[in-house]
């Protein structure tokens, strides 16, 4: 009998061991590309849904039904079952399935997500189709940019490493720009002197980087650059031909902005473009949640020259280096914002970030800085570094006026006072309820228990005929508080410190409303902020997403700007809702609250949406929301009246790129984009 040694004991159970690593990586690998099955089923279904929903409940389908079934009447024939019966039977079946899936997920603490928001070969055809210049087209665009007065010169900075990977792919896509007035300076490390030859022309310099260090000295950078602008690129990557062009046009635009960044997207191991970012304009509570920009950005060389101190900056990366630069600008006295370029200017061959602990240092360096009281809370994200800003209330909290208005079904309102006075950690505060015309004896019994029980709650009379703007500014007019909080009554609280959220971002000077993470009764987003189109006036984004879905680029994770939030929970300063004269008594039931947030960002204001203040909205999903003549012709009104106020504004939200769809919810490719190149 052979004994076996510990020594091959030892070699042995090694082996299994990495046999067992190899299957879990492998079995880790397929669940990955399940949940992200699962996760774009569930993005189809709710498109899906949201299209049959319109049409469902449009005023030409319900009087097509009614025709239909008075032809079937007449025929003594009862209706069979439709495509929509069909296919909600199977959207609830799998919504179904999907509540479980969802339940062991919470166990797991996972969260769904897809890194390809678009498919690659979609996007590869529509980019071509629509931004792949011809002849013709180079020439005009060309003619465009020399109009132009005072062309600059621009200076492309690319960080090499030690292979010089992707070197020549970078060089020759700038050899291919159509803009012909630039000079490239290659960030390459010593030990590439010898091969670094080759590469290096009469219109390329080298600045050679510590090795030991992994970085260069950033005044020696700014030294050499004689150009009034230049951008940062990583060995491998590209610049579309004709990104130059973009990148002069909105300088000559925009001169005095901040800085410039555009739109990204990847190359994949196959040398193609994938997996684009298209951003918002400047979001200030976006960049502190996450690093939107990142590395597709365009700085003025005379303006960094200007800045103290910032040889300090971390430059363990170029990301590093970039965060660093942008918080440094930001921290300036100039009040000019960055400007936005809404085109791919950059294709990405590096996945290298800034870490989120070096991102979290520099955060909080950047608020003390501006004397900003706050804490700042690192997240687990797919998109890093993330981060949750939290804003300090004050010592002595201001009084809350929480206006509620409500017709009878006081199940609801017993539900949401109950969430108010037992689930909120926010104890100074009013609660208006505003009864207009309710009829049912249960309604006024509890209005009376209530009232009598709790000191906090007052009930006032409206008699007038239904109007939502004039109820809320009736309401606030009897309010005492600092803080306005409007709330619908089929609400229910989630969290204990949603109002805490929510007020601490309604106190900041530069904000004009906020608005909360709502979700229907079956944990899927009903408001996760507001785009806006000229068409549909008010967009919900991402509605029916899984509450677990991290959304695009990890947007339902984090505090952002938006053109508008639903006023079912809206939180503001009451003498910034007397500002504006508060919701337009005209829009007595539709785009009241869409047109409070343009008035507001009209004035300057941010529109701020954070999924840390959680409530459920209580409202059917599929619910149709005007279903008599009379309903449709006052929505019909009230849509002629935002279109003809707001023409321009519900045409360029500018948080919502114009290379996307305005008719869907979820991000999803415009055919054609809005703008063009040409």
């Amino acid at each position: 009998m052979t004994m076996q040694t510990p020594s091959n004991e030892v070699t042995l159970l090694k082996q299994q061991l990495s046999v067992m690593q190899n299957e879990n990586q492998h079995l880790q690998y397929q669940i990955a590309q399940q949940e992200q099955t699962i996760t774009q089923l569930t993005r189809w279904l709710t498109g899906l849904q949201h299209s049959i929903n319109g049409i469902q409940h449009s005023f030409t389908w319900r009087i097509g039904e009614k025709i239909t079934h008075f032809i079937l009447a007449l025929m003594r024939r009862k209706a069979g079952p439709t495509a929509f019966n069909q296919i909600n039977s199977f959207s609830t079946s799998f919504r179904y399935w999907l509540n479980h899936f969802r339940q062991d997920n919470k166990v797991q603490k996972r969260t769904l997500y897809t890194q390809s928001w678009y498919v690659s070969t979609e996007y590869q055809a529509w980019f071509k189709r629509y931004f792949e210049l011809e002849q013709s087209e180079q020439l005009k665009l060309l003619e465009q940019v020399n109009a132009l007065e005072n062309l600059p010169d621009i200076a492309i900075i690319i960080h090499v490493d030690m292979h010089l990977t992707g070197l020549s792919n970078t060089l020759q896509s700038i050899v291919n720009q159509l803009y012909g007035a630039w000079r490239i300076i290659l960030l390459a490390p010593v030990s590439t002197k010898a091969i670094i030859q080759p590469f290096l022309t009469e219109n390329t310099h080298c600045l050679f980087v510590d090795e030991i260090q992994k970085s260069f000295k950033l005044n020696d950078l700014l030294l050499e650059l004689k150009e009034p602008y230049f951008i940062f690129l990583n060995g491998g990557d590209r610049l579309p031909n004709y990104a130059l062009c973009k990148i002069v046009q909105a300088i000559k635009h925009a001169p005095e902005a901040l800085f410039w960044y555009s739109d990204h997207d990847h190359i994949d191991n196959d040398g193609n473009c994938s997996t684009p970012y298209f951003k918002p304009d400047w979001s200030p509570d976006l960049f502190y949640s996450n690093d939107y920009i990142q590395e597709a950005i365009i700085f003025d060389s005379y303006k960094l020259k200007n800045l103290k101190n910032i040889e300090s900056l971390p430059q363990e990366n170029l990301s590093s280096l970039i965060y660093g630069l942008i918080l440094y600008f930001l921290n300036t006295k100039n009040d000019n914002k960055p400007f936005h370029i809404k085109f791919i200017l950059f294709n990405k061959a590096t996945t290298t970030k800034i870490s989120q602990a070096v991102a979290e240092t520099l955060l909080k360096d950047y608020f003390e800085k501006k004397n900003k009281n706050v804490n700042i809370f690192a997240l687990k994200s797919n998109f890093q570094p993330a981060f949750r800003t939290c804003y300090l209330l004050p010592n002595v909290l201001p009084l809350v006026s929480i206006i509620i208005p409500i017709k009878d079904k006081v199940n609801l309102l017993e539900n949401l006072l109950e969430g108010l006075l037992k689930k909120t950690n926010y104890n100074n505060i009013e609660i208006i309820v505003i009864d207009n015309q309710s009829k049912e004896l249960e309604t006024f019994n509890y209005l009376n228990k209530i009232t009598k029980e709790n000191v906090f709650v007052k009930c006032l009379n409206y008699p007038k005929p239904f109007n939502y703007s004039a109820i809320n500014n009736w309401g606030v007019q009897q309010a005492k508080g600092e803080v306005i909080a409007f709330l619908n009554n089929d609400l229910e609280v989630i969290n204990a410190d949603w109002l805490a959220e929510l007020v601490a971002h309604a106190l900041r000077p530069e904000v004009g409303a906020v608005g909360a993470k709502l979700y229907y009764a079956n944990d899927t987003v009903q408001h996760a902020g507001v785009h806006t189109s000229y068409e549909g006036i008010g967009w919900h984004t991402l509605k029916h997403f899984s509450r677990e879905d991290a959304g695009y680029y990890g947007k339902l994770q984090l505090i952002q700007n938006y053109s508008a939030v639903t006023a079912a929970c809206l939180v503001m300063r009451k003498t910034v809702f007397q500002q504006v004269q508060g919701f337009d008594e005209t829009l007595k039931v539709a785009f009241n609250d869409v047109d409070l947030c343009l008035k507001l960002r009209q004035l300057g204001y941010y529109i701020v949406w954070t999924p840390f203040a959680e409530l459920y909205h209580l409202e059917s999903v599929s619910r149709g929301d005007d279903t008599s003549m009379k309903q449709h012709l006052r929505l019909r009104q009230e849509l002629v009246t935002m279109q003809t106020r707001w023409q321009f504004e519900l045409a360029n939200d500018p948080f919502y790129h114009p290379h996307l769809d305005t008719t869907t919810e979820t991000y999803q490719l415009a055919y054609p984009p809005r703008n063009g190149l040409v």
